[in-house]
């Protein structure tokens, strides 16, 4: 759709629109946009979303716990209780999957980053910038804390 208005368009935005696609690629200028949305509109964007997710969850929880007392013969208190447990199980797997790709995606930046250090021949003269940097502002933080 997006597309279609900027063939149909000559205006400044279209054009940025076309040269942001053309440099960043689809999917990256896509994010950028909802990011773009989302802290334009979040006050009003999150609780909606939140409130999907939480109808969306009671909706499943509310299947399976009618599922469960059908299948199985188990009372609607024992089904609930299965659900709980369930939901605790899933949450449980799905956090150690997102910390573990988490980790392992640290792991590879760290990897990229050593490999780009090394690749820099201008890389020794950024610790003596750092130092002097982190010298500077901690000069001038110390200063700002003891005279305010």
């Amino acid at each position: 759709m997006i597309n279609e208005i900027v063939r149909g368009s000559t205006g400044v935005l279209a054009n940025a629109y076309a040269a942001a696609k053309r440099r960043y690629g689809g999917r990256r200028l896509a994010y950028f946009v909802a990011a773009l949305v989302m802290l334009s509109f979040g006050d009003t964007l999150l609780p909606l979303i939140g409130h999907g997710v939480h109808v969306a969850i009671e909706i499943v929880e509310w299947l399976l716990e009618h599922w469960l007392e059908a299948a199985f013969g188990l009372s609607p208190r024992q089904a609930e209780i299965t659900v709980f447990w369930l939901g605790i199980v899933a949450i449980g797997y799905g956090s150690w999957r997102v910390a573990r790709a988490a980790y392992l995606a640290a792991l590879a930046w760290r990897r990229d980053l050593a490999v780009r250090w090394r690749a820099n021949s201008a890389g020794r003269a950024y610790w003596p910038a750092l130092a002097r940097s982190a010298l500077v502002f901690g000069a001038l933080g110390s200063t700002l804390l003891m005279f305010t």
